[in-house]
């Protein structure tokens, strides 16, 4: 969904930031400001949960046998770094948010 007509992001961004914000896919209030989409946010946060229940599942009971398994080594160090990339998108989806609403 395009931003509402006559929006126009804060003008303390950065002309690139403001760029990309005003032709982000968001939704928008009816104030006109931009909003975190909680649907948004729960699908990652379902996706964090998956990983960290594999992360979890897969986990040896010693550090020893981590270490004399290389296959379940790469399981988890993929995991780990899926569910980082996670946080990662449920930040950058947040600061988006807070960059468009002035928010410091």
């Amino acid at each position: 969904m395009p931003a509402p007509a006559g929006f126009s992001p804060p003008p303390a961004l950065p002309p690139r930031v403001r760029a990309f914000v005003h032709a982000s896919r968001w939704g928008a209030s009816r104030e006109g400001l931009l909003v975190v989409k909680p649907d948004v946010i729960g699908a990652k946060l379902a996706q964090l949960q998956d990983r960290l229940t594999r992360i979890e599942s897969h986990h040896p009971p010693s550090p020893e046998q981590l270490g004399g398994d290389r296959d379940t080594l790469d399981l988890l160090s993929f995991n780990l770094m899926l569910a980082v990339q996670v946080c990662a998108d449920i930040a950058s989806h947040i600061a988006k948010w807070l960059l468009a609403s002035g928010q410091p």
